[in-house]
């Protein structure tokens, strides 16, 4: 059995066990507390450092609910959502670009002689 299997097992176990501890709780806070930190346990446990994105993203967005009037929240969101998906398209460009570069010369030293003149 591979480790991830193992884990993926255990996982299984733990949300079978806080399904269990959930029907039990009668108070609604701490239900959802229990559910929210065993998500947020379950998620760094399978996506390991990928997973910081995401929690970085939903810490934002909920600062953001927090700061902000409602009238200016969709505003705010947009903006930084257009920031950043212009500079994901803009990097990705500069990465074709040098992909096509690369691929046009066989030696480094020309592309590096090129540049310099």
């Amino acid at each position: 059995m591979d480790n991830d299997d193992i884990i993926y097992c255990i996982l299984l176990l733990v949300s079978l066990f806080t399904g269990h501890l959930v029907k039990v709780t009668n108070d609604c806070v701490a239900r959802q507390r229990l559910v929210s930190g065993v998500g947020v346990v379950m998620v760094i446990v399978v996506c390991r450092q990928h997973c910081l994105h995401s929690l970085l993203s939903a810490v934002v967005n909920a600062l953001i609910l927090l700061l902000f009037n409602a009238r200016l929240v969709l505003v705010v969101v947009y903006t930084l959502s257009a920031r950043a998906a212009v500079s994901v398209v803009i990097h990705l460009a500069v990465l074709f670009r040098n992909l096509l570069l690369h691929n046009d010369n066989d030696n480094d030293e020309c592309i590096c002689k090129a540049r310099n003149k």
